[in-house]
């Protein structure tokens, strides 16, 4: 089961692959971690739509689908290497919890 979390508009704001797991756990239980999100087997994957970005939201109705928005203009340098460090640590951040 993979826990997820959303805020008032249904966007993704939290994910957890392991919710149940000894080490890496959440320490609840399931009817605890369906007081504050939803419990699902997988995630859609995304289709990479070049200029795009994906964002992964929750309804009732839909389930979980993804909502792709026009990507912002870069404009310096400085913004670019902010973006790659942000994306290097978020892809650490996401293998460790992966390997665990």
């Amino acid at each position: 089961m993979i826990f997820i979390r959303t805020n008032s508009d249904g966007k993704i704001v939290f994910v957890h692959y392991k919710p149940f797991d000894e080490k890496v756990g959440l320490n609840k239980t399931q009817e605890e971690l369906e007081a504050e999100g939803i419990l699902v087997d997988s995630i859609p994957e995304e289709n990479e739509i070049e200029g795009k970005i994906a964002t992964l939201y929750y309804s009732v109705d839909n389930g979980l689908y993804w909502k792709y928005e026009d990507e912002p203009k870069i404009e310096t340098e400085e913004e670019i290497k902010s973006l790659k460090q942000s994306i290097a640590d978020l892809t650490t951040t996401l293998t460790l919890m992966q390997t665990q």
